[in-house]
């Protein structure tokens, strides 16, 4: 009797994980396809099993089954993934907020406890939350071959990158699995008070439309699969169904038909207006001068946006830089769009972004009463110059010679920066070991913090110099460390080119 149920278990385990209810689509993902639509989906049970191997564990508890009655998140992470560690303190949070009603379990699926101690030893400021955490039993193994070594809880949840979040109600069925987004405590709350919930869906429930390098989005729409289409565009809100909530990017060149199909994914309307702006128009990356430029994404795209007065920014973009806060599910699909274009191959990268501008610009003045440009505004920056005819920074090394490190000074930790002129700045703000506020880079009006060159030196100058890693908070800190090296930092207004929203009056 006994070795039957061990068979019909066995059966049962076997089926469950082989589940999937989501879009039928032709992606041809072939991770999704060998192990992504083997896990447990929305909507099935999951099997009481042995959570294997935990570290951490207050609760005592070692079986699914122990936790019945209470939302059950599950956060799916390794120590590669520095955002999931970034979050392991609001998920230690969220369980002392909601108490006995939910239990949130950490889930290392590829390294076990001494690869985890091993490698987050010189993670500075590392520490493993409250909460219990079940990890592989054995060392990690890089590939796909780590799939072939997973425990019974890790096989039902296959993931192809973390965070991957898991709800689990008190009856023991999946609810959500997608990004680590979804998890907050309005949702939470909305969750056990009986309310419907939306949640953002990632690579690991879906097939990922970026994986197919063939695959055009409409096709996945169920229109034109067979018909070849030469010149088109569209737009549609938010997917759920095809590639996860960061989206995808694509360019494909279709030698049949010799067009060149073009697609954004689920990206912020910000983002999408920022492609047809900086592609041609780039809004200072193109300068010979610049010396530091914060890194060309949504973040920099908000820095040079200028909206309307009294315009709800949650239409454009739901980034935190803009929001200050933790967006909701509703508000992060709000303002994510896709758009699609088909073009002829002869027509013109410039062409291209022009048009697709132009399609922008007639949807969203119907939907938002507002287009978008890119017009000369004055902006504020800095620009390095030197304070005397001396040279105190220069060295004759070559650049295979270059080399930063940090070197402590007694109790100070400096930065031993040898390098090019044009790598300062991006070095000594992005060390890991400067402490300089994040807010430093956007210094005017929330601004980006932009340097350009006015020392007369080339920007690949070999320079050396060494700056201190503390106790930096203002633009002033900053001058005097280089008023050492005969250097310093004059405010000016420069003309850039800015991304304009515009309000337009429908009713004319």
């Amino acid at each position: 009797m006994r070795s039957f149920l061990v068979v019909i278990g066995l059966f049962l385990f076997c089926t469950v994980t082989g589940q999937y209810k989501g879009p039928i689509l032709p992606i041809q993902d072939k991770w999704f396809k060998k192990f992504g639509n083997k896990g447990l989906q929305e909507g099935d049970v999951m099997p009481d099993i042995p959570l294997g191997a935990i570290i951490n564990n207050a609760t005592g508890k070692k079986r699914f089954s122990d936790f019945r009655g209470k939302l059950v998140i599950l956060d799916l992470w390794d120590t590669y993934c520095s955002s999931c560690i970034a979050g392991f303190p609001k998920m230690e949070k969220l369980q002392k907020e909601f108490g006995d009603q939910i239990q949130i379990i950490l889930v290392n699926n590829r390294e076990n406890a001494s690869d985890i101690v091993q490698r987050t030893k010189d993670v500075k400021g590392f520490k493993m939350p409250d909460l219990p955490c079940v990890v592989s039993d054995h060392s990690f193994i890089n590939g796909d071959d780590t799939h072939h070594h997973l425990s019974p809880l890790a096989r039902l949840f296959p993931t192809v990158g973390v965070p991957h979040h898991v709800w689990i109600d008190k009856r023991g069925i999946v609810r959500l699995r997608g990004g680590s987004e979804n998890t907050y405590a309005a949702k939470i709350r909305d969750f056990l008070a009986g309310k419907p919930i939306q949640f953002l869906k990632n690579n690991s429930t879906i097939p990922d439309l970026s994986r197919d390098g063939n695959a055009r989005y409409y096709q996945q729409l169920g229109y034109m699969k067979h018909t070849p289409v030469r010149y088109a565009s569209f737009i549609t809100p938010y997917t759920n169904e095809v590639t996860g909530s960061y989206g995808a990017v694509r360019e494909i060149v279709d030698s049949t038909t010799v067009t060149r199909i073009s697609y954004f994914i689920n990206q912020p309307l910000i983002e999408l207006y920022g492609r047809c702006f900086n592609e041609e128009k780039a809004v200072v990356a193109s300068s010979s001068k610049l010396l530091f430029f914060p890194s060309p994404s949504i973040y920099t795209a908000i820095g040079f946006t200028e909206f309307p007065t009294g315009i709800d920014t949650l239409d454009y973009t739901s980034a935190h830089i803009a929001m200050r806060r933790q967006p909701t599910t509703e508000e992060q699909m709000r303002n994510l769009y896709c758009y699609e274009q088909v073009l002829p191959l002869a027509v013109s990268k410039a062409e291209r972004y022009q048009m697709m501008l132009e399609d922008l610009n007639r949807y969203f003045k119907a939907h938002y009463g507002m287009t978008g440009s890119v017009q000369n505004r004055a902006v504020k920056c800095y620009t390095l110059i030197r304070i005397s005819d001396q040279d105190k920074v220069g060295m004759s090394r070559s650049s295979s010679e270059y080399h930063s490190e940090v070197v402590k000074d007694g109790a100070k930790a400096l930065l031993n920066f040898q390098g090019a002129l044009n790598e300062l700045f991006p070095t000594w703000f992005r060390n890991e070991n400067s402490q300089t506020p994040p807010g430093f880079l956007y210094d005017f009006d929330h601004h980006p913090f932009l340097v350009f060159n006015s020392t007369g030196w080339a920007r690949n100058k070999p320079i050396s110099l060494k700056i201190p890693l503390v106790g930096l908070q203002t633009i002033a800190d900053m001058r005097r460390v280089l008023q050492v090296y005969d250097l310093d930092l004059a405010a000016q207004s420069d003309t850039l080119a800015v991304n304009v929203f515009t309000r337009v009056d429908l009713s004319k």
